[in-house]
C-alpha cells in the first residue's frame, strides 16, 4: 500500500498536478517519494554485488579444486610408477593404474566430490582412470619418455 501511495505521489509530480504551496514543500514532497525508491535502488545494488561476489567466490572454489585435482593424477601417476618400479618400455599394468587411483582419491577427497567422482562405484573408477591415461608415459620411438602427453 505505502508503495502504491509514493508510486501515485510520484506520477502526481511528473504531471503538475500537486499545488505547490511554496518552495520547501515540493522540495519535501520529492524527497518524500523519492527516498524510499532510493533505498530499493541501493538495496537491489547491494543484492546484485553479493550474487557477483558468491559466483566469484564460486569459480575460485572450483579452480582451486582443479588445479588439486590435476596435481594430484600427476603424482599419483609418478608415485605409481615409481612404486611399480617400472621402466620405460614395459607395460602399463592395470596394478599401476590402482595405486595411481588409489593416490588420488586419499589426496583430494573434495575435488572429487566437487566434480561428483565418487570412486567407490564402477562409473567413478572409470572417470579417474580416464583423467589418469593422459598422465601416463608415452615412450618415443627414439627412446625419450614423455611423461603426461597422450599419443
Amino acid at each position: 500500500m505505502r508503495l502504491l501511495k509514493q508510486a501515485a505521489m510520484f506520477a502526481a509530480l511528473m504531471f503538475g498536478l500537486v499545488t505547490v504551496t511554496s518552495e520547501l514543500t515540493m522540495i519535501q514532497q520529492v524527497v518524500t517519494a523519492l527516498v524510499p525508491d532510493f533505498g530499493l535502488f541501493i538495496t537491489a545494488l547491494v543484492g546484485w554485488g553479493v550474487a557477483m561476489l558468491k559466483a566469484k567466490t564460486g569459480i575460485d572454489i572450483e579452480a582451486r579444486h582443479r588445479e588439486a585435482l590435476q596435481s594430484a593424477l600427476m603424482n599419483g601417476v609418478l608415485y605409481a610408477l615409481q612404486k611399480a618400479g617400472w621402466v620405460p618400455g614395459n607395460v602399463i599394468s592395470q596394478a599401476i593404474l590402482s595405486t595411481a587411483r588409489g593416490y588420488v582419491e586419499s589426496s583430494v577427497p573434495e575435488a572429487l566430490q566437487t566434480f561428483g567422482i565418487d570412486p567407490a562405484t564402477a562409473a567413478g573408477k572409470a572417470a579417474l582412470d580416464r583423467l589418469l591415461t593422459p598422465k601416463l608415459p608415452v615412450v618415443l620411438p627414439n627412446g625419450d619418455t614423455l611423461i603426461g602427453r597422450a599419443k
